[in-house]
């Protein structure tokens, strides 16, 4: 799954109507590049990953605290194969790891099927893509709080 399957050009084209030539490379890329941008932003504010991928953190203290989601611990190496042992504990708004700290731990992160991407998450994509295309020469650095009040509810953080 890519971020294309989260939000499709085609859906773009039709939420902007924006009668979109899908023989204009530069106009679908621009749309793609509309859709990404606005996937990391809430992403980024949210900590929940709406589309699969495997991500690597190199655990660098005996504890390694990780507040993505949807995640997986798909692995943790070591560097000393002699330790290949590690706890993992969920707290409510993030996933513990007790490992050494010289691990490699290596997580599936996001939604397999784009069906299950809690609803408010993908329309504040959409709320920011409409926001991007209106303001693209000048928009501000932050999330409009429209689109804030939307995902707020989300929000994950490491404490």
């Amino acid at each position: 799954m890519t971020y294309l399957d989260v939000i499709s050009v085609t859906d773009v084209d039709s939420w902007l109507s924006l009668g979109l030539d899908p023989d204009d490379e530069q106009a679908v890329k621009e749309v793609e590049r509309l859709i990404k941008t606005s996937i990391d932003w809430v992403e980024n504010y949210t900590s929940y990953r709406l589309y699969e991928r495997t991500e690597t953190i190199a655990n660098s203290r005996c504890e390694q605290s990780i507040a993505l989601y949807p995640i997986t611990v798909v692995s943790v190496t070591y560097q000393d194969l002699s330790m290949a042992k590690y706890e993992k504990y969920v707290l409510p708004t993030k996933l513990k790891i007790k490992c050494p700290w010289n691990s490699i731990i290596t997580l599936t992160v996001g939604y397999t099927d784009a069906a299950d991407i809690p609803c408010p998450l993908v329309d504040a994509c959409y709320k920011l893509i409409t926001y991007l295309y209106e303001n693209r020469d000048m928009y501000q650095a932050g999330l409009p709080t429209d689109v804030q009040i939307l995902i707020n509810q989300y929000r994950r953080a490491l404490i």
